[in-house]
């Protein structure tokens, strides 16, 4: 099974993107791990458009744990 996680994700409009896409695509399972907003508030709801489902499951996290394989990539520059 695959899994789509955001790490501290800042911008409730994201969340609800990302939500909207992974609708698109099939997939719906969606952790967030420490949250810096709320993922189901109107800026994430509207952003999800159909995808409220993903966006109503979505599991919040404090940690990485019950994942056994993680593939990460990140938009920050850094060594």
């Amino acid at each position: 099974m695959t899994s789509i996680v955001l790490i501290e994700p800042e911008n409730p409009g994201n969340v609800g993107a990302v939500a909207r896409v992974m609708a698109n695509f099939g997939f719906e399972n969606l952790f967030l791990v420490n949250p810096k907003c709320d993922h189901l508030c109107p800026k994430s709801k509207n952003r999800a458009k159909h995808a409220q489902k993903v966006l109503m499951n979505a599991k919040v996290l404090n940690n990485l744990n019950q994942f056994d394989y993680i593939i990460a990539t990140t938009a920050q520059v850094g060594s």
